[in-house]
């Protein structure tokens, strides 16, 4: 990742002597863990299982890089006993998770109930007008969009949206639609996105917690379709 990416600039300006944990980093990898390599600690939490994939790929990353002090944590940031499971940690970085979660309110708090310190959060954000080939609709900072509920026409506007900024799809927009917004055993798909909003919209949810947004900023760059927002805690 390039130098002059503002989550790594953010990161290695917040981490150094400070404990440093991810919060859903693995997929993609992306692994913007190792931007802390200032951090007194690390630790990564996924709700992966430790047989995954993913976890595999991530672990050669901090192989081939000589990090071997990761706390590795099997856990969704929804379930309320994270901070039994992963503690508090200084710095707390996250993006891409919280659309997929359907309550986001309580995802953000249980996000700040590991928090000592500083909360960075990022998430696809979307603009005022979108306008393309499948049509045109309006976004607002007073609301967001339950993709569960979308008509035919938003849903395939939005698709399209993705799809040209990002390259490929978003399971909830996407065709075939999603049937399982819920699992066998009663809870939450965390595989589909479940919210389309805006960045003013996130700034609204933040708002409502005894936090300080300090900085705000898109990426990535040239695309700039993700948010980022540096919380800091009240004490």
């Amino acid at each position: 990742m390039p130098a002059n990416d503002i989550r790594r600039i953010w990161i290695e300006k917040l981490v150094p002597n400070k404990s440093f944990a991810e919060v859903g980093g693995l997929w993609g990898g992306g692994h913007v863990l190792t931007y802390g390599l200032g951090a007194k600690s690390l630790c990564m939490v996924d709700v992966m299982e430790g047989t995954n994939e993913w976890w595999a790929k991530f672990r050669e990353v901090c192989k081939n890089k000589a990090i071997n002090n990761v706390k590795e944590v099997v856990a969704s940031i929804d379930d309320n006993r994270i901070l039994e499971l992963m503690g508090r940690h200084d710095v707390v970085y996250t993006s891409g998770v919280l659309y997929h979660c359907p309550n986001p309110i309580m995802t953000i708090r249980n996000l700040l109930t590991i928090t000592n310190e500083w909360l960075i959060l990022g998430s696809i954000v979307f603009p005022s007008v979108i306008t393309n080939s499948e049509g045109t609709l309006k976004m607002s900072d007073e609301s967001a969009y339950f993709v569960p509920g979308l008509s035919e026409t938003n849903r395939a506007i939005f698709a399209r949206y993705v799809n040209d900024k990002i390259g490929f799809g978003a399971g909830g927009l996407d065709t075939p639609p999603i049937t399982d917004w819920h699992l066998s055993n009663g809870e939450p798909n965390y595989s589909p996105w479940w919210w389309l909003w805006t960045k003013g919209f996130v700034r609204h949810m933040l708002s409502t917690f005894p936090i300080d947004v300090v900085q705000e900023g898109l990426f990535p760059e040239g695309k700039n379709i993700c948010a980022l927002f540096m919380c800091r805690k009240r004490t």
